[in-house]
């Protein structure tokens, strides 16, 4: 059932593109993502899917919106994880020809539903006060590096872009002050993910 939604919301998203590209709209149409993204690990659930919005003419702004997927074999309990993340990519440095690298900064919220217990934003009753810090919402900061290639401008896709990505979030830095075995390196994990840029933006 999950994967026959995921499917119908990419042929969606797909389709909603055609229809803006064959109408011949010249107005931007702020309703429908500028990009699909793909990504893998990172703190949002294994398997990620997102649509994202380009903010300003610089392409340096960008707002997306992602939903995660976490198997039981990965963890306790099957998760699902909805999250809003906003990046500020300052500058793009010209490699050669059309690729390019970007630096990334970005900061984000997610919320995970758990097919278990365990995952919750309140302490339940039958745990004493403090005892367990509210976990099902996290703030997140990501740097990383986005590596772009430019398509031709009459293509659908307009551009590709690989990037990588290490993350934390306000749960492992508070374990990080609170926790003295707890090191730097520990409260980190890495991101692997694509952007794919398409239609006007």
């Amino acid at each position: 059932m999950k994967s026959k939604i995921l499917i119908v919301f990419i042929f969606l998203l797909v389709w909603s593109y055609s229809e803006a590209q064959d109408k011949g709209r010249n107005c931007r149409n702020w309703i429908i993502p500028k990009y699909l993204n793909l990504q893998y690990s990172g703190g949002v659930g294994n398997y990620v899917i997102g649509a994202g919005y380009i903010l300003n003419q610089a392409q340096s702004l960008r707002l997306i919106f992602q939903y995660g997927f976490t198997p039981k074999y990965k963890a306790e309990n099957t998760l699902h994880t909805s999250g809003i993340k906003f990046s500020y990519y300052p500058v793009q440095l010209k490699l050669f020809n059309d690729f390019s690298i970007i630096p990334d900064v970005s900061l984000g919220i997610s919320k995970v539903f758990s097919d278990g217990p365990g995952t919750f934003t309140r302490l339940p009753s039958y745990y004493p006060d403090g005892y367990y810090a509210p976990n099902a919402f996290r703030f997140h900061f990501n740097l990383g590096g986005v590596f772009r290639y430019d398509l031709d401008p009459k293509h659908f896709i307009k551009a590709i872009e690989l990037y990588i990505e290490t993350t934390t979030n306000d749960l492992y830095v508070s374990y990080y002050f609170k926790y003295e075995p707890i090191k730097i390196t520990d409260i980190f994990s890495m991101a692997i993910g694509v952007n794919i840029i398409m239609g006007r933006w």
